[in-house]
């Protein structure tokens, strides 16, 4: 089977008048976008950041900084969480007390997001 020059020029001439809307891209008001994606400044799609949570007691507290106790097998360790003004506070957080800390870590950063007070079993909290 043989095509001839003209054949091939007639074919590709009704590729681009019949079918060069269907290769064409789709209208803009066909594309569909992710309305729920978190974008950054650059317009790329940022990570969530995931949120960690460790409980302890109070070793100190000011208003940029938590220290807590943890016990990490036998031995206790002491971490140290930066607070900012959207950290939320529940109940008393105070030295001595026993709270659940959730933070996020970025660049080994660990940035409180949350401290709840945990109460003792069986004493509800004042």
């Amino acid at each position: 089977m043989r095509i001839s020059a003209i054949g091939f020029l007639a074919f590709a001439a009704c590729l681009g008048i019949a079918g060069g809307s269907a290769l064409a891209a789709p209208p803009a008001s066909k594309i569909v976008t992710a309305t729920h994606a978190r974008v950054n400044a650059e317009g790329t799609k940022a990570p969530k950041a995931k949120v960690h949570h460790i409980a302890g007691e109070v070793v100190s507290v000011s208003d940029t900084d938590l220290v807590i106790s943890h016990k990490r097998g036998k031995a206790m360790e002491h971490i140290t969480f930066h607070l900012t003004a959207e950290t939320k506070k529940e109940g008393e957080v105070a030295e001595g007390k026993q709270v659940m800390v959730y933070y996020t870590v970025e660049k080994a950063e660990k940035t409180a997001t949350r401290i709840r007070e945990i109460t003792p079993k069986g004493k509800p909290k004042k």
